[in-house]
């Protein structure tokens, strides 16, 4: 995809038909619109934006993007009533992530053109403001994990509100799950260079007995022949997961989780923005140092630091939200979602959702989940990924979903693949960045055996912290039971139960809290995850279940035993209490009768036990070296 950037002279008046081109090829609609008077507020030598897909004007204080009168198949630009409905979904749909972007959609008409003239309507243009392009995520050389969980908090509060597919709709059944899957393998390998003398892989190539050779410019026959294996054995390996799953996605489907998602979400299409947004003059300023320019096919000037959204160097939001559905967060309702407990140091703007097919964004929310845990993946943050996906799970409770998530894991891998390629086909032929997604879609489907592991310890002994750094480092799903036991009670995790009238810690909470943690684990290790289950676990009643699931599938499992002394427990657990910030409620009183309550590891158990001391480093280590 090519970016491009045009400052022209302001052209000759008269009234051109939006299809009339100039001798250069260029519309010349588009040459009037970077005419300064063409705009209802001052626009000092507007400049254009042009990608596959779109013009963008920057006038001033502010953007207005236009839709190329195109037909790709996948979206329909053809007609100037089609133009104008997708610039209403874009602004209705992306408001609801990003409200202070959009500010509507706008005719241009008049003679000569102008931007909210008067007359028959010659073309429509979504209004926008703007941010700093260099605020986008996928530009930032470090990601905190404090930026993580604000993305997955505002992400998980989104799909709660969001609206599901209609039951009479066709989204989110099996044959609609699959079909852009195959789509996008055919209209990758028609973009990938074809082996000399043709020929792909044949059918039964093993993923994993292809070499990584780089596709680079010019690449040898025998390298495109091996990636054209490759990807043979991905799409065998997607075609027979797909059916595999083919329940799944029904009874997804029936239970509501198809729903009108963002449909793009990766890290070019989240901004980071602190205080209020700058004018647009200010934001090009700030981003003209980026700006190296040569020419593009227009005989623009081409911007080389190029774009693979519709508009990853501005963003898109709007005005109006559509009715919210019942909430998807177990535990949260749309009057009381989940709250982020960080806010210093700015928030996450998610942007440039797609509107111009229904099927890409009516998804599966684990799909769209996995789409930003790949691109972590991809940019080599993967315990980032985990992190998030268990972030966005602490809200949702959606490990159900789970099952699917290779599966879409390798669909986003190729999606970016055939992104990567069509801008390799347009421009200097360097396939490498294609190849690398389908090395990373390769490594998904290769995934480490399931296993399990029992943190144990009083309140206070550090079981959450360490899980979090296993989780990142491990690759793993962790369940807390403080935040299971609540969600049984319909209560987020950092609500108070006491303050809702609920008795959450009973004997009979207790045991359904088991039940339900059993339950959980048992689902994650079928689908092949390894699993942290965040309990005290200091009855062996509660331990002997976990151990016996384990080892009736075969699956390894360990304890991983915590102490500290007593008065760094009352400590901890007094510090936590005062804060409010986190899901266990376990004071003083609960944390003695831990203390006395603890029941040793009998001769079966201690073979299996894992003493942990020292650094987060030096922790997961010891338990690295015991992973299969």
């Amino acid at each position: 995809m090519k970016l491009l950037v045009a400052q022209a002279s302001p052209p000759a008046r008269s009234c051109p038909s939006p299809a009339t081109v100039d001798a250069g090829g260029t519309p010349a609609l588009q040459k009037y619109l970077l005419d300064p008077a063409a705009y209802p507020h001052p626009a000092p030598a507007p400049r254009l934006i042009e990608t596959h897909i779109s013009w963008v004007f920057l006038a001033g204080d502010y953007a207005y993007k236009l839709k190329k009168p195109v037909n790709l198949g996948f979206l329909d630009f053809s007609t100037l009533e089609k133009r104008e409905h997708c610039c209403r979904e874009e602004v209705r749909l992306n408001s609801r992530l990003a409200p202070d972007i959009y500010l509507g959609v706008v005719p241009v008409a008049g003679t000569p053109p102008q931007v909210e003239g008067e007359g028959p309507v010659l073309e429509w243009a979504v209004k926008m403001r703007a941010f700093p392009a260099d605020a986008t995520l996928d530009r930032e050389a470090e990601i905190t994990p404090e930026q993580i969980d604000a993305i997955a908090d505002r992400v998980a509060r989104f799909h709660s509100e969001i609206t599901a597919a209609p039951a009479e709709s066709g989204f989110g059944l099996p044959d609609a799950v699959r079909a852009p899957v195959a789509e996008n393998f055919r209209q990758l390998r028609a973009l990938l260079p074809s082996p000399s003398g043709g020929g792909a892989g044949g059918e039964g190539t093993r993923i994993g007995d292809l070499d990584a050779r780089a596709l680079t410019p010019g690449p040898s026959p025998e390298g495109r022949g091996e990636t054209i294996a490759r990807l043979d054995a991905l799409e065998a390996w997607s075609e027979a997961e797909g059916r595999r799953l083919a329940d799944h996605f029904t009874a997804r489907r029936a239970e509501g989780y198809i729903r009108e998602c963002h449909g793009d979400l990766h890290l070019g299409n989240i901004a980071w923005l602190a205080g209020e947004l700058p004018p647009l003059s200010k934001a090009l300023s700030a981003a003209a140092g980026d700006m190296s320019e040569g020419t593009g096919e227009s005989g623009f000037p081409l911007l080389k630091r190029g774009i693979e959204g519709d508009l990853a160097a501005f963003a898109c939001a709007a005005v109006s939200n559509p009715p919210p559905s019942p909430p998807l967060i177990k535990g949260g309702t749309s009057e009381n979602p989940p709250q982020p407990p960080f806010e210093k140091g700015g928030s996450p703007l998610i942007f440039d959702g797609i509107e111009f097919n229904p099927g890409l964004r009516m998804i599966d929310v684990i799909s769209e989940i996995a789409f930003l845990c790949m691109d972590l993946m991809h940019r080599g943050k993967a315990a980032l990924a985990w992190r998030f996906l268990n972030r966005y799970l602490e809200h949702s409770g959606d490990t159900a979903g789970l099952a699917a998530l290779p599966y879409y894991l390798v669909y986003r891998a190729m999606v970016r693949a055939k992104v990567s390629a069509i801008k390799a086909s347009q421009s200097d032929g360097d396939f490498a960045e294609t190849l690398s997604y389908l090395e990373l879609a390769q490594r998904i489907t290769q995934r480490p055996a399931a296993a399990l592991l029992l943190m144990h310890g009083v309140s206070g002994c550090g079981k959450t912290w360490v899980s979090q750094s296993l989780l990142e480092d491990l690759g793993a799903i962790c369940l807390r039971s403080d935040v299971e036991r609540k969600r049984l009670f319909g209560l987020t995790a950092l609500a108070d139960s006491r303050a809702a009238g609920e008795d959450i810690y009973s004997r009979e909470a207790g045991a359904r809290t088991l039940a339900r943690l059993l339950e959980l684990t048992k689902t994650l290790l079928s689908a092949g995850f390894r699993v942290i289950v965040d309990a005290t676990f200091i009855k062996r009643d509660w331990r002997e279940p976990f151990q016996k699931l384990a080892e009736e599938r075969g699956i390894p499992w360990w304890i991983a035993a915590l102490e500290a002394p007593s008065e760094v427990l009352r400590q901890r657990v007094a510090a936590r209490q005062a804060s409010g910030h986190d899901a266990s409620e376990a004071g003083p009183e609960v944390l003695a009768a831990q203390l006395a309550a603890v029941e040793p590891f009998n001769e079966a158990e201690l073979p299996h036990v894992v003493p942990l001391s020292g650094t987060p480093l030096q922790t997961v280590s010891q338990i690295q070296v015991l992973l299969p």
